[in-house]
């Protein structure tokens, strides 16, 4: 997953945690539907808990594990590169 994309995700996962109401306790008949029903339409509740995970890592704790992978993406590339040449 590219640095863009988990970025956006992450400010998707700060926007959700602050305006989707968390609904009734497990036990609750309606529990499914209330979650489901106040989410935005095009939002799984997958998407919306891993986002929000997401959004709960510390930014230099998650902007570390992002460059992390671009350099371990890049080395990949260029290994790949030279064991084709």
């Amino acid at each position: 997953m590219t640095g863009p994309l988990l970025r956006a995700e992450r400010r998707i996962g700060e926007l959700l945690a602050e305006t989707v109401e968390k609904g009734g306790d497990r036990r609750s008949k309606s529990y499914d539907a209330t979650l489901i029903s106040r989410l935005p339409d095009d939002v799984t509740r997958s998407q919306s808990s891993r986002w929000q995970r997401v959004a709960s890592i510390p930014e230099p704790e998650f902007e570390s594990e992002l460059a992390r992978q671009a350099a371990d993406a890049l080395g990949t590339l260029l290994r790949a590169r030279a064991a084709a040449a």
